[in-house]
């Protein structure tokens, strides 16, 4: 297996947009990259969504720049799973505070507003998470 972080693809022009969210229609480089498959979705510095992902071992991948950017980068496979353990932790800590928000939890169980910090704890798990992808 090999590990990517990505931009999402103009599925119009076949660019990578790394400078823009803003398309009539965009899609993961599915194209350019068969049998990728997207594990986390983030933002870069600008805001621009960006995307870790796996691919399967049979494709020659290699780095692609565009705009001063990565459109796509090769990532070892220590710095996809730091994303992947750390995206879990935060992934259960959200669960926790909001129980109610991923369905699966009755409607009628009980409920507790979580505390501001847990809620701070969550946003600081979240922001770790969102600088690890984008010191890649």
């Amino acid at each position: 297996m090999q590990y990517i972080k990505h931009y999402y693809v103009n599925d119009v022009t076949d660019d990578f947009m790394t400078t823009t969210n803003d398309a009539p229609a965009k899609r993961h480089p599915v194209k350019e990259i068969p049998g990728i498959g997207v594990k986390v979705w983030s933002h870069d510095p600008d805001g621009i969504d960006v995307c870790i992902s796996e691919v399967t071992s049979k494709i020659t991948l290699s780095n692609i720049e565009v705009d001063d950017k990565f459109a796509v980068k090769i990532l070892t496979e220590d710095q996809y799973n730091s994303v992947i353990n750390l995206q879990k932790e935060v992934a259960t800590l959200a669960e926790e505070l909001y129980p109610h928000y991923g369905g699966g939890v009755s409607p009628d169980a009980e409920y507790s507003e979580p505390t501001s910090d847990q809620i701070s704890l969550l946003e600081t798990k979240q922001q770790e998470l969102k600088d690890l992808i984008n010191s890649f």
